[in-house]
This record gives structure tokens, sequence and C-alpha cells, in this order.
């Protein structure tokens, strides 16, 4: 998106960029899959220009102006009944920027701001969202510190959800140099806690 690499050199870049975050799961990224469809000559030579351009080490990490060529964004959230708002929201989100990480809220952090035990543990909702297509990887959030993602992941780009703010804790300062979208995209009636209260009724 900022430049005229071609899509085996940014998804080298990518692929470098997320093995470079701890915890990260990406175990269902069709990124990795992708690029074992290109022939090993051809994936080399395209490091090697990457190497002569300063956008990887010699040892395949992204160095900072490799970081650069590729706009990386975050959205969170509980993801506990998966439903067509959740699709359209990262569809939008994913348009935006290269790479798209879910930050997964953990359980204690459903019960504490949703008032509810989740549905699903928080490991399972990971599993879910990763085998998402909009999804690049996903990571379980802090509890107490809903800061410590976006120190690691360091991201361009910070999605909001219609009904979202930024979570308590972060600072003006983290946020400088960060663009903060709201995706102002709404279902009527398509709501997590309203699909909880058609159930129970049943």
């Amino acid at each position: 998106m900022k430049n005229n690499l071609n899509q085996i050199q940014r998804k080298l870049l990518i692929t470098a960029f997320l093995k470079s975050i701890p915890n990260l799961d990406m175990s269902n990224n069709d990124i990795d899959k992708y690029l074992e469809m290109i022939p090993k000559e051809v994936l080399e030579r395209e490091r090697q220009r990457l190497i002569a351009l300063g956008y990887l080490k010699k040892d395949g990490l992204i160095t900072d102006d490799g970081r650069k060529q590729i706009r990386v964004g975050v959205i969170g959230g509980v993801f506990d009944v998966l439903h067509i708002g959740h699709i359209h929201m990262l569809r939008k989100a994913k348009e935006q920027v290269d790479v798209l990480i879910v930050i997964i809220a953990t359980d204690d952090t459903v019960k504490k701001m949703k008032n509810r035990e989740p549905l699903h543990k928080q490991e399972w909702r990971k599993d879910v969202i990763t085998s998402l297509k909009y999804v690049d990887a996903a990571i379980i959030g802090e509890e107490k510190e809903f800061r410590v993602p976006l120190i690691k992941i360091n991201p361009d780009v910070i999605f909001l959800g219609y009904d979202q703010k930024i979570p308590p804790g972060i600072s003006k300062k983290e946020l400088q140099n960060r663009e903060v979208i709201k995706l102002n995209f709404k279902i009527e009636g398509v709501k997590t806690s309203k699909i909880l209260e058609k159930l129970e009724s049943l």
C-alpha cells in the first residue's frame, strides 16, 4: 500500500513482521500457504532484493525501514458469538491495511466489562478468529494492561467498532502517530447481547 513492492516481496515482509511478535497466533495464516507455492529460487531472489533494499536483515528479521513499507492495523473484541456484523467489520478493516491483527479479550476482561461469563474460553475464540480470511493473526489481550498488545504490535491503525472506545489505560502519547478509525458499520438488530437475549427466550 505504500510502495511498488511486488506481491511476493510484500508477503515476505508481512511474514517477517508477524514472526517478530511474541505469542502471536498465525496458525491459519494464508501467507505461509501462499509462499509455499512459490519456487524456492524465486523466494530466495526476492529475499535478496529486500535485503539489498534494506527492508530485511540477512537473518530474515524485518528492519525499521522494512516495517515502514507495510500498514498494520489492530482491532479488539470479545468475538464470543461471531455474527455477520463482525465479518463485515473485519472485512472493512482489512481493506485498509496490509496486516490485520485481532486482539481477543481475556475471559476475565469479558466478565468485568460484559458482566457475564464468556460462552467460549479465550483460546477457542482466538482459534475461531484466526480461521477467518480477513484476519492475518490474533493475540490474546492483557487483563490489566490493555496497552501491552499495542506496544508489542506497534500498529499504524487502531480500528474501533461502532460501539467501541479506546480501552482504559492507553495514553494520548501511545496514540501519537497512529490513526484511529471508527468503523461506523452496524446491522440493525445484530449484536451479541441481542442474540443472547433471543437464545435465552427460546
